[in-house]
């Protein structure tokens, strides 16, 4: 489930950006495909613990934001820096979407100094302990 959680959040993020009319209709399919395969809407990235809706809010992905709050996604979840949605549709100049959050009740949250620290350290370890699992192991 984790690597399928990222590949939501990502598809998200990446389909967001690569053109805004022609990402937007493709993220909102794949997202729709992913939940009505029972992917759940809060499905949090391994790396950042970031959920689809920080990246549609960081992206400004209106549609895909909009679809996801009305399908019951977390506008509060914290990411592994301690970064709300808000925090990140703001900081990224996204005035829509940061509207559109703290109208449904969305706290804008930034992690401090000690958290990003803490982030780093534990992004670091996760990698080490992901490719010390992979060795020995016969290629895929």
């Amino acid at each position: 489930m984790k690597a399928i959680a990222r590949v939501l959040v990502w598809a998200v993020i990446w389909l967001g950006a690569l053109h805004p009319a022609l990402g937007q209709s493709r993220c909102e399919n794949a997202v729709q495909g992913f939940l009505s395969h029972g992917v759940p809407v809060n499905a949090i990235d391994h790396a950042y613990w970031r959920t689809a809706v920080h990246g549609a809010a960081a992206k400004g992905g209106m549609r895909i934001l909009r679809y996801l709050v009305a399908n019951g996604a977390n506008i509060n979840a914290l990411d592994r820096d301690g970064d709300s949605p808000v925090e990140l549709a703001a900081s990224n100049g996204n005035r829509e979407a940061t509207e559109f959050l703290i109208e449904r009740g969305a706290k804008r949250i930034r992690g401090d100094d000690e958290q990003r620290e803490k982030s780093i350290h534990g992004q670091v370890e996760d990698t080490i302990k992901e490719r010390a699992e992979g060795v020995g192991r016969p290629p895929s």
